[in-house]
């Protein structure tokens, strides 16, 4: 299944024996045709590929139904999600993601686009005020988009969620909790995103009081301890 916001388009490529008859139906969410058994060509530079571009036009799961017919018989299904773009934008860009990512191919700024729109509601929903923290100044403009960036791309450089690595003599093991092939927000993450804690009440730095007590004396090689009076040392 794919997830698209509504409206845009979406290309799918149904695959089958060259020189088929292949047609389409696309129903919308409410089970009804908004395309009905039309045509889809075949590619001209894949034989046996055939693909349309569809645009969901609401909220919901859509089913793209490719018949194939002629040199064979086929039906295959996909499933696409479309859902509204409302909300606050995400927290970052693509294009900031990929100034440390390096180049990517489209089927990997599709996956950036999407991981960014997770990332944000997820430190949002953790983070309910972060937006006023900012506006308030207590928190840096650009933390949260730093940390919204170091989210994906932990998962774009590690999709599979490698655990353990093995190069000839050298072993390394990720920390499983951020690892995981999975958005997660990390240790580092809380912290970045953590307002600083007003101590203007505490004790000022290199400010030390001391309480009566045993303090320990050495005399020669016998250890001794001297009781700390109000008066001074006894």
């Amino acid at each position: 299944m794919s997830v698209v916001d509504v409206g845009d388009a979406l290309e799918l490529t149904f695959s089958t024996t060259a020189g088929a008859t292949v047609t389409v139906t696309w129903i919308s969410p409410a089970g009804e045709p908004v395309l009905q058994n039309t045509p889809v060509p075949e590619s001209t530079e894949v034989p046996g590929a055939y693909s349309y571009t569809f645009a969901p036009a609401s909220d919901g799961v859509w089913e793209a139904r490719f018949s194939a017919s002629g040199t064979v018989n086929a039906v295959e299904r996909y499933y696409v999600r479309a859902r509204s773009t409302t909300g606050p934008p995400p927290l970052a860009t693509v294009g900031e993601v990929a100034e440390l990512f390096g180049t990517m191919t489209p089927a990997q700024e599709a996956l950036t686009a999407a991981l960014l729109r997770r990332a944000s509601e997820m430190l949002r929903a953790h983070f309910p005020g972060l937006g006023q923290l900012v506006a308030d100044g207590a928190l840096a403009a650009d933390a949260p988009a730093m940390a919204v960036i170091n989210m994906v791309l932990r998962v774009l450089r590690n999709p599979n969620g490698l655990r353990a690595e093995t190069r000839g003599p050298f072993s390394t093991t990720y920390d499983t909790t951020v690892a995981a092939g999975l958005l997660v927000i990390s240790d580092s993450e809380m912290a970045l995103l953590t307002a600083p804690i007003d101590d203007s009440s505490a004790l000022p730095a290199g400010t030390v009081f001391a309480e009566p007590g045993l303090a320990r004396t050495v005399w020669g090689d016998n250890l001794a301890y001297r009781l700390r009076g109000d008066r001074g040392w006894h």
